[in-house]
């Protein structure tokens, strides 16, 4: 989520800031938000292992989710986060491949930013009716 607030305006920036703005900003994330996805994926899977009924199902759908974008966070997301720092790190890339990318990045961190929010919003749902 580090970078949600700034998807808006990277689909904007030009090239040069965008470049800068984006290996600084994945720099800290790449080790915060796979780390927080873990924690909240492990509470989630403590919370389904003690609750029942309604409030299980609706955590593991959570965790489903959670899981789902951890999976294609690694799969997809990475390894084209990785081929976008390095073209930008070179500057020999082909522009057009270069705004490709970031269009499928930006495209693709908008989907798991909103499907962690939908995840989250469900857990926090379900723990307070469940009390």
């Amino acid at each position: 989520m580090i970078a949600w607030n700034r998807v808006r305006a990277w689909k904007t920036v030009p090239d040069a800031e965008f470049r800068k703005d984006f290996v600084e900003t994945i720099r800290v994330a790449d080790i915060l938000q796979p780390v927080l996805l873990v924690i909240t994926l492990g509470a989630t899977l403590w919370f389904i292992a003690i609750s029942h009924g309604a409030a299980q199902v609706m955590a593991y759908i959570s965790a489903v989710t959670l899981a789902a974008i951890l999976v294609a966070s690694v799969t997809i997301m990475v390894p084209l986060q990785n081929r976008m720092m390095a073209a930008y790190k070179t500057k020999t890339s082909d522009t057009n491949e270069l705004q490709e990318m970031k269009s499928r990045w930006l495209t693709g961190h908008t989907a798991r930013s909103a499907l962690s929010m939908i995840a989250l919003l469900l857990l926090a749902v379900t723990v307070a009716l469940s009390k």
